[in-house]
């Protein structure tokens, strides 16, 4: 780069060693850039990829119990029959960016080759009503990653009803099972894992829902985590 009058051809990167289990830099307060004792630049990578954001209390995770749910046909989402998925309440003041999805099984699943993935509603269209948030061990419908972190403006519900079949619906398949990879009630290979990779952004007023294109029995066991940042 040739020399110019506001950036000088050579610049010098200065930063100071720092310990990043121990320093705590205030909010709004000038740092210099941390480095580590062998002259290398410090990034989030020194925590987990969502640690900054669990660290500061926004990140949540919902499941159900370990006895297992039952799953409804993506064409058959009409009235009480969503038993897990994420609700973004309109006026929540938040997007709610999906992180990952667990899915563990605790007996035999359809019988039939079926793929499993998330249901697309909007709350202005499909009218959902007698939410049910999913039981916590710390606060039910979103347990904060951070115990001690502010609670969910979303709500990881294990009952909700639609006034409308969704107007979309298997719109982000997870897992698609074959006639010959069939779980049992002995044998299955899970839990089966989904990152979403910021794929999947829940704005208010909308929301997904857990279905299969066949009916589950009551041995579904899903978790999912989810980041709220504001809008």
């Amino acid at each position: 780069m040739s020399n110019t009058p506001f950036l000088p051809s050579t610049l010098t990167l200065v930063g100071s060693t720092q310990n990043p289990a121990t320093t705590q830099n205030s909010d709004g307060s000038n740092s210099t850039l941390a480095l580590g004792r062998q002259g290398d630049i410090l990034v989030s990578e020194v925590r987990g990829k969502y640690g900054l954001m669990a660290h500061r209390g926004y990140v949540y995770w919902g499941s159900t119990t370990t006895a297992g749910i039952a799953l409804p046909i993506n064409t058959e989402v009409t009235g009480a029959t969503n038993t897990f998925g994420l609700n973004n309440p309109t006026g929540s003041g938040v997007m709610a960016e999906l992180i990952d999805f667990d899915f563990m099984i605790a007996g035999a699943g359809p019988a039939t080759q079926n793929t499993l993935g998330l249901s697309v509603y909007q709350a202005s269209v499909d009218a959902i009503t007698a939410i049910t948030p999913n039981p916590g061990p710390i606060t039910a419908g979103g347990n904060p990653s951070n115990f001690g972190g502010p609670a969910a403006q979303c709500t990881c519900f294990s009952l909700a009803t639609l006034a409308n079949t969704v107007a979309v619906t298997g719109a982000i398949p997870l897992f698609t099972f074959a006639v010959s990879y069939l779980p049992t009630a002995t044998y299955n290979t899970g839990p089966f894992h989904y990152d979403f990779n910021g794929k999947v952004i829940i704005p208010p007023g909308w929301g997904v829902t857990l279905t299969g294109s066949a009916a589950w029995a009551s041995h579904a066991i899903p978790q999912l985590f989810w980041a709220e940042y504001k809008v």
